[in-house]
Order: structure tokens, then sequence, then C-alpha cells
């Protein structure tokens, strides 16, 4: 290595950077890094500037973004993309909505695309450097107009052990581990939580469901059709204003972690680390057992499931 760059012939190329030619390409040297991007003419995505972050693949006519939203803020506005864009289609791979959306051109020249992104949401973009036509993204804001989903909740444990709990009645919702029962506490598995409603008053373009608090996942069913699956940290998701009856039936599976169940294991001494030439080190003082390994005896049942409150805001189009 220190033979062959002796070899190298350096120039300088301007604003602190040398340059270094080699058979076809060059070796850039300086201390700025967006100096060095820049002279070699390496594109920048400006959209990591507003909590967002992405991975681009060419695809010819244009490129693929897989664009996530892992800042704490809301990202609702628009964000530039670099290169030549003309258009730009936005895919949603939870609800499996799409459409071309909404695009201008930025006074420094770059084409800006208008996002709507909650805290944990990701999207798919598809530049082109050509004028694609189709259906447009629907994009929307909140009218001030809110809901409360109220009446009577039926919980039923569906899939999960060591056993399955029995089915309860909640009009105020709280975690599965607050009803009655030890089975609730060392319950891990998914619970459907029902509860049938009346279609609001208020007429709205569309409707967003909020379900408040969720312990850990939830899959969202109105009327018998899938809404979405939804991880969080905000578990909402936008029901179109046809799909809303007089009457309406809401599901909402919700599937907790695994934890109340390790550690009602531990309690009971049954064994489930079954793994060849592995030991289980305690990360914290508080889960070290007698021998020195991990166990979450003293675990305190976590909170599990759909804690609310539930809610529908208003929408129009933006």
């Amino acid at each position: 290595m220190k033979d062959m760059l002796s070899q190298l012939t350096w120039a300088n190329a301007g604003n602190d950077i040398k340059k270094a030619t080699v058979g076809k390409g060059s070796v850039l040297m300086g201390d700025n890094l967006d100096h060095l991007l820049t002279f070699a003419k390496i594109r920048r995505e400006p959209m990591v500037e507003s909590g967002l972050q992405f991975t681009r693949r060419n695809y010819g006519a244009g490129n693929y973004y897989f664009v996530a939203n892992k800042g704490v803020k809301n990202v609702d506005g628009w964000v530039a993309l670099s290169g030549n864009v003309v258009s730009v289609i936005q895919f949603d791979p939870m609800t499996k909505t799409s459409g071309v959306a909404r695009i201008r051109k930025s006074p420094a020249g770059n084409t800006e695309v208008y996002l709507q992104m909650q805290p944990g949401e990701s999207c798919i973009l598809q530049t082109s450097t050509t004028a694609i036509k189709g259906n447009l993204y629907a994009y929307y804001k909140p009218t001030g107009k809110t809901v409360d989903v109220k009446g009577e909740w039926t919980v039923s444990f569906t899939e999960g052990g060591p056993e399955l709990p029995a089915t309860a009645k909640q009009t105020a919702l709280t975690s599965w581990t607050e009803l009655d029962g030890p089975e609730v506490k060392r319950f891990s598995g998914t619970a459907k939580y029902s509860i049938n409603f009346a279609k609001p008053a208020d007429v709205m373009q569309a409707w967003q469901l909020d379900l408040g608090k969720v312990y850990e996942s939830a899959e969202v069913y109105l009327n018998g059709v899938k809404l979405g699956t939804l991880l969080g940290p905000d578990f909402t998701v936008m029901i179109p204003a046809a799909l809303l009856k007089l009457n309406n039936t809401l599901e909402v599976n919700v599937s907790n972690l695994m934890a109340n169940r390790i550690s009602d294991m531990d309690r009971r001494k049954i064994p489930y680390r079954i793994f060849y030439n592995t030991n289980f080190p305690a990360r914290f003082r508080d889960n070290r057992g007698e021998d020195g390994l991990f166990t979450a005896i003293k675990w305190e049942p976590k909170p599990s499931g759909l804690v609310g409150p539930v809610r529908l805001v208003g929408l129009s189009k933006l």
C-alpha cells in the first residue's frame, strides 16, 4: 500500500482538494467531506435533514426510494429529491395504496415531493425522468372533529399460551393483565377486541382511526375489511368514508410480547432455553438468578392489549 501511495502524483483541484489521476479514475483527498462529494458529483439527498432515512436504487428510468421516518416528529410537507425527476409514484406497503404524488420545483432547482409520514412509518417512492399519468395519491388533513368510540368491548383470546383466558367485557379499556384471573397475567399471544358503533353524524371525506395506546401490534378490521397492520409507535389508520355503514363492527387483533410468558415459565421452572452449548448471561443485575444466568422471575406483568382511548378523527382532502 505504501508503494502504491508513493506513486500518486497530487495536483491542486481547488477548494482545498487534491486530486491524483489513476488510470481512467482518480483519487481525491481533502478534509471537507461535503466539498469532496460535490467535486465527485455524488448526489446528496436533502431529505435526511427532515429526519428521514432512505435507501436508493437506480432502475434505468429513475430511482426507487425506500423512505423511513426514524425521527420523533411527523413529516408533513415538501421533501427535496436529488437528480432529474419529472414524476413520482408513492406506494404505502402497509395499506397497499399508491398513486402519483404531488411534486414541485424548489427555488434551488430540486424536485420536491409532498410526504405525510408519522414516526416509524415508511413508504416507497418511484421516480421517473418522464411524465407518468394515473390516479393521484391521496393526502388528508384533520378537520378538528373527533368522535370517541364508546360502548362495550368484547375481548376474546384467540391464540397463544400457556392457556387461553376466558372472554371478557370492558367499557373502559385497560391492559388485559388487569382483568380477573391469573391466566391473563401470564398470557402471551393475541386477543380480539370487537365493538359495534354507529356512523358519525358529521359528513367527512375520510376518517382516521386512532387506537391510542397499543401493546404491542394490531391488525384492524372494519365491517370485515382489513384496514391495515399497525406496528407503532403511532397506531392510526385511515378509513374511507364509503366504508362506514349506519352500524359498524370494529375488530382489532392485538398481540403482546413474550415477556409475560417467559416470566411465568421461569417462576414455574418450565425449561424453555433448549439450545446446544449456549448459556444466558444476564445483562442487568436484577435479572441474575442464583446460578448467575438470566431469569425473568422478578418481572411484573407487562402491559398488554388495547388500552386506547379509541377515537375517530375527521379528515378532509388536502
